[in-house]
């Protein structure tokens, strides 16, 4: 399996050609910034492409809808935090 982040279309395309190339069964998991890019990188032989906003904004709602208080949201916060300042405890 291959995941790419890589914001930058042509060199997600150009990444699933070469891997297509040398293996045809490798699962190639790739990040789009739009609904147009998310469909080159289909056509081009993505298994499956991350479209940014919309996993978010999926991940955030099924957070938020069951937690009326936040708590959840606070734990979420108390992570994210640890992991982008992980000097300060």
């Amino acid at each position: 399996m291959v995941i790419s982040t890589d914001p930058r279309t042509e060199d997600n395309l150009n990444l699933i050609e070469k891997i297509k190339d040398q293996n045809k069964n490798i699962k190639i998991i790739i990040r789009a910034e739009t609904e147009d890019e998310a469909r080159r990188l289909y056509d081009q032989g993505a298994d499956y492409v991350l479209l940014a906003n919309q996993i978010t904004g999926q991940y955030l709602g099924k957070i938020i809808n069951p937690d009326f208080d936040f708590t959840g949201l606070e734990r979420l916060r108390k992570i994210d935090l640890k992991l982008i300042n992980p000097n300060n405890d």
